[in-house]
């Protein structure tokens, strides 16, 4: 096994050879009509047309795709190309005079063609554009549409269509029929008379006519629609469901479970000898297609139940079986790997299913469904962790073991363990063992020793690490860190991996001495911030994970941005606060424990002073007047199935209560599947009684419309076991009283916390039932709703140490002299 077997791979363009061909034909064509010196290719692959442009002369060129892009391919420079997430919003200070993607719409979720389009357009005033119609197929395509949708998009933004290219090359062998059939150029209306070729042409368009199919693809769409009708082969039936349609067409899942049932009898029935020959078939693809459709995230029949729990008493047998491949692939079709009796013996599982293994046991799918699901993914992780630690520490020299512990790093999902109430530390520590080890086995220098400290240096130098400064809540709590630390005393460097230029960036960058973009590589980044001789290195992400095993300061801190240690062995303090910390609470941590007075976090919103731009009352909503409008702003994948049977009582106490939810946080997520995800709670609360009209699901983005909202609620309720803390702070900002439980870790006692600071723990629940009843009891009593609403605006309104940022840099300032002096005199 060698490490390329672990790379994704590229599904983004045509052949390679093919799309080469197609290149030279076009690009000459193109090249006739504008004459642009730059260019930039936004879903580029490995680079084919721009290696094909600079065939022609054209040396200014940039490609952009995403992380699946095997870097070791590339056909053009890495310096020529930027990896990119194609489904958020491109900007790049500088325009290009051509702009192409080529049949990479299609393969982007739905909700993303605006801002896809809006990133094109960012980039210069002639594009060259392609996307897949309906029916043409591909792996991937998740968005197949005629042309003419994709002409009202750019028709929003001031674009033209020009339809020249197609004629000239309708017929030619050498062009691939995607390119004949939906080559399209989109100019800026504004720019046309700058290019008087496309000024003539556009005097020919006809745009009723833009959406036609060429008879190659007709031919291989009407084969395949043909055999899925006639049911002949099994992977022609679902070539065409991309991934996650169970979430966006929830009229599917009969025929995908019957699909479904089919591959697993298939798989079941052929020769044990023959299942890899089998597998590396186009079945391989298939089972992927239908484990991707989102199909597992359906409750099972009581047939496909009963089917299931048979194929679990095998799986139990272990590699033994002579079957437990096939059963294992079945069983992949149907169950997330934490709810069957798996056996973690990857020296026994064939070498050619073993990438599969690894993603299936690693894989999650995003929320939690059913009762108990929590723990069984809690305790799954934890058997996974300690196999690979056990296994990758006594084999350090095996390539295999350093494979499967990359793969496990790289693709861990550990932020659903904060979902659990147990103890993190054992897991993150193991995990953060296993990613250190997997670093030097590359040749990273993990360990530093710093020169002496000049005796001269008369200000401690700290650095803030985060990814950007932009508007978002880490950056809300992280400029207190370091907005009013004292400039006689202390020296200010500001790391960024992404640098935007926005005015909450500019603030930030105000208030320290300087601002820097970290380079993209962990090598250069490591170099970057030992050069700077810190004392502090203040870590305020929990994204640069292979950054923050390294040691790059003095001394290097955290806190509360990452919820439970961090498990890096050269993260020396964890700080919180005396009120959100449980007495055993060193226990939780692999860093030292330290604690300042209060909640430990502080939030400075004031540069955000944006006005709402949604208008909600009761009415707009069909809310009646009399009713108690419970409300939460806990992100949708807090919300697991334990913490809505303790609203649904809620709600069955109080009959006429109304609750009103806008789980959508882009923290959590950016693509979520509205309407599903809607229709997933509806179903959940109707199995208890509770109305589709009792149950309100908005999309509210940004803090002016948060609060705007929050002015509708009579009651707000806390998730738990993990807790809030900007969404709680939102609601206090408006004066909701505000109902919490406490638990045993900071994850889930944040929100008490804040109500501790404010002095009002009658609001704190140390259980489900005192939950409940303290909900239902400021449901039933409207005075009680009113003293405690106006109580909490009077102490809101004193400004509590978690809003008073001057006073919280201060607390910081003193901690920060302290760990220093502690660290100094014992080197002395």
């Amino acid at each position: 096994m060698v490490a390329s077997e672990f790379s994704p791979q590229n599904f983004s363009e045509p052949s390679q050879e093919s799309s080469r061909r197609s290149a030279r034909e076009i690009i000459p064509l193109l090249l006739e009509l504008i004459q642009p010196h730059s260019v930039v290719d936004v879903g580029c692959g490995v680079g084919i047309w721009l290696s094909v442009f600079k065939e022609f002369g054209i040396e200014d060129c940039l490609g952009i795709d995403g992380d699946y892009i095997d870097t070791e391919n590339l056909q053009i420079s890495p310096a020529e190309f930027l990896l990119f997430d194609l489904k958020k919003t491109l900007q790049i200070n500088r325009k290009f005079d051509l702009v192409v993607s080529l049949e990479v719409a299609q393969n982007l979720p739905i909700d993303s063609a605006k801002t896809f389009i809006d990133s094109l357009t960012n980039l210069g005033s002639v594009i060259l554009f392609s996307a897949a119609i309906p029916s043409q197929g591909g792996t991937y395509s998740l968005n197949e549409q005629w042309p003419d949708y994709w002409l009202q998009h750019f028709q929003r933004n001031g674009y033209v269509v020009i339809d020249y290219l197609r004629k000239k090359i309708w017929n030619h062998e050498n062009v691939e029929p995607c390119y004949a059939q939906n080559l399209l150029l989109f100019v800026n209306h504004n720019c046309i008379e700058k290019y008087p070729s496309l000024h003539r042409e556009l005097k020919n368009i006809n745009t009723s006519q833009v959406a036609i199919v060429h008879p190659q693809i007709y031919l291989k769409s009407f084969s395949v629609i043909e055999n899925k009708l006639r049911s002949i082969s099994l992977d022609s039936l679902i070539s065409l469901i991309p991934k996650k349609i169970v979430e966006q067409t929830p009229s599917v899942i009969p025929t995908i479970r019957e699909i479904r049932q089919q591959l697993a009898d298939f798989l079941l029935t052929i020769p044990t000898e023959s299942i890899e020959n089998t597998y590396s078939s186009s079945v391989g693809k298939v089972h992927q297609l239908i484990i991707d459709s989102g199909i597992k995230g359906e409750l099972l029949t009581d047939t496909e139940q009963h089917f299931v729990d048979s194929l679990t008493a095998n799986i139990a047998r272990g590699f033994d079986d002579p079957k437990a491949i096939q059963y294992l692939l079945v069983a992949m079709l149907y169950r997330q790997a934490y709810h069957l009796p798996l056996t973690y013996d990857f020296t026994c599982t064939p070498l050619w299913f073993l990438k599969e293994y690894l993603k299936f046991i690693l894989y999650y799918p995003g929320y939690f469904q059913e009762v108990g699901e929590v723990d069984k993914y809690y305790k799954h992780i934890q058997k996974l962790v300690n196999y690979v630690n056990i296994n990758f520490f006594n084999n350090q020299n095996s390539e295999l073991w350093h494979n499967i512990a990359s793969f496990v790093v790289k693709s861990i999902k550990i932020t659903y363990l904060y979902f659990s109430i147990e103890n993190l530390r054992d897991i993150f520590t193991k995990i953060a063992d296993i990613a250190e080890l997997v670093l030097k086995r590359k040749h990273y220098k993990i360990d530093y020793t710093f020169p002496e400290r000049l005796v001269n240096r008369k200000k401690i130098r700290i650095g803030v690490l985060k990814n950007h400064f932009l508007p978002h809540p880490e950056t809300y709590n992280t400029l207190p860190i370091f907005e009013y630390l004292d400039r006689d005393k202390f020296e200010i460097i500001l790391y960024a991996t992404e640098v935007h230029d926005h005015p909450l960036e500019q603030y930030c960058q105000s208030r320290a001495d300087r601002l820097i973009k970290l380079p993209n590589d962990t090598h250069s980044q490591v170099q970057a911030i030992r050069a700077d001789d810190l004392d502090i290195l203040f870590i305020a992400t929990t994204f640069l994970i292979s950054l923050v095993l390294h040691r790059l300061a003095r001394i290097q801190t955290t806190y509360f941005v990452s919820p439970v240690t961090t498990g890096a062995r050269n993260v020396d303090y964890y700080i919180s606060g005396s009120l959100v910390e449980p007495l055993e609470a060193q226990a939780h941590y692999r860093e030292q424990l330290v604690t300042v007075n209060g909640t430990g976090f502080c939030f400075d919103f004031t540069s955000e002073a944006d006005a709402p731009t949604i208008q909600l009352n009761r009415k707009i909503l069909g809310v009646p007047d009399e009713s108690v409008v419970f409300i939460s702003g806990a992100s949708f994948f807090k919300i697991i199935p334990e913490l809505r049977i303790t609203w649904a009582k809620i709600m069955a106490d109080v009959p006429k209560a109304v609750l009103l939810l806008y789980p959508f946080s882009p923290i959590w997520d950016t693509q979520y599947a509205k309407q599903f995800l809607f229709g997933k709670l509806t179903a959940f609360f109707a199995n208890y009684g509770i109305e589709k009209n009792r149950l309100i699901i908005l999309d509210i983005q940004g803090r002016s419309n948060v609060k705007e909202c929050l002015k509708l609620g009579d009651i707000y309720l806390d998730s738990c076991p993990y807790s809030g803390a900007t969404t709680t702070v939102e609601a206090l900002e408006v004066g909701l009283p505000t109902v919490v439980m406490e638990g045993n870790a900071l994850r889930s006692r944040t929100a008490a916390a804040l109500l501790r600071e404010l002095q009002m723990p009658d609001l704190i629940a140390n259980s489900e039932e005192a939950y409940v009843q303290l909900a239902i009891a400021l449901a039933q009593d409207a005075n009680l709703r009113q003293q405690k609403s106006a109580e909490i605006k009077q102490k809101m309104q004193q400004i509590p140490r978690f809003m008073d940022s001057r006073s919280y840099s201060k607390q910081m300032e003193s901690l920060f002299q302290e760990l220093c002096r502690q660290k100094f005199n014992s080197e002395k």
